[in-house]
């Protein structure tokens, strides 16, 4: 047969409380890949694996040698209250002890570095399983509330941050502490840019009220640091790209400037994305071709971002 064994799993996607997903998996006894885009054409959402789709241990120690903090996530995966598993019964304690201490004990052993922090499965936790993961040797550990981490929050609660693929720089970069910050005079605008232009600029409508020192620009396309200039008495400030934006391997750049709002002690940004033309293409791009953008274009004009899913 081509089907050895199958196992059908009802399961709540990571912090999605509510939801509920069917994943089906099962395991051939035969080599598939050959028919597998008529599968996935027919079966939306089929996926064949030659091997299991995970890290290998030599992969896992490779990335935490070049420095990826790798943490856990429990042994197994599985739901960590009691009330998911009850037919654990009296065996309950020493089931959930095993997954917080053998996860924690495995990865340090095969990393060589100490595991402090646990995501808890499903965001599932309650009193019990917060003692018990300080009890197996975790400082901290991540739920799925959403919220900021604070100082005296409870580290063994700590909330979070969905970020996904509705969620643009702007809004990500709010959640890390920025408030936006109004910008005038961008050079280039936001759009397809002529791709001899060498100079990217804006003005500061509230220069007075930042910290000078603190004020910075920056291309993110670039992939070291570009030499800003930048005038205290005006606002204006400029980088310079000597050989042309065309000679940038992207084709689509981010520039941000920032500083401290002298006031608040907070750090306030603005950013905006431009593009070149693609030289591949033989139709003549319009200078105002759409595209997305996390700045208006009139002046003066601040960030724009959206909101995380909740």
């Amino acid at each position: 047969m081509l089907i050895e064994s199958f196992e059908v799993e009802v399961f709540t996607p990571p912090c999605e409380p509510g939801a509920e997903r069917i994943a089906a998996r099962a395991h051939l006894t035969a080599d598939i890949s050959g028919v597998l885009p008529l599968l996935n054409a027919t079966l939306k959402g089929a996926v064949y694996h030659r091997q299991a789709n995970a890290l290998t241990w030599k992969q896992i120690r490779e990335m935490a040698e070049a420095g990826v903090d790798i943490q856990s996530h429990s042994l197994t995966h599985p739901y960590l209250t009691k009330r998911k598993q009850r037919s654990l019964g009296d065996k309950y304690a020493e089931w959930l002890q095993r997954e917080l201490a053998q996860s924690k004990k495995i990865l340090e052993k095969q990393t060589g570095q100490k595991v402090q922090f646990l995501a808890y499965p499903y965001g599932d936790y309650d009193d019990h399983v917060t003692k018990a993961s300080e009890k197996a040797g975790y400082a901290a550990a991540l739920t799925c509330d959403f919220g900021r981490v604070r100082k005296g929050s409870d580290p063994l609660r700590m909330k979070r941050f969905v970020i996904d693929d509705t969620m643009d720089f702007a809004a990500f970069r709010r959640y890390l502490g920025a408030t936006p910050l109004r910008l005038a005079e961008l050079t280039p605008k936001p759009g397809v840019v002529d791709p001899g232009i060498s100079t990217v600029s804006a003005k500061i409508p509230s220069f007075e009220n930042l910290d000078p020192q603190s004020v910075g620009m920056a291309l993110l396309s670039v992939g070291s640091a570009v030499p800003y200039s930048y005038d205290a008495k005006n606002g204006a400030i400029s980088l310079a790209i000597h050989e042309g934006i065309a000679a940038l391997q992207a084709r689509y750049h981010r520039a941000v400037v920032w500083g401290t709002d002298m006031k608040t002690g907070k750090r306030v940004e603005a950013t905006w994305v431009f593009r070149v033309p693609d030289p591949a293409s033989k139709k003549k791009e319009p200078a105002a071709a759409p595209t997305r953008v996390l700045a208006a274009v009139a002046a003066p004009i601040s960030a724009s971002g959206g909101s995380p899913k909740k």
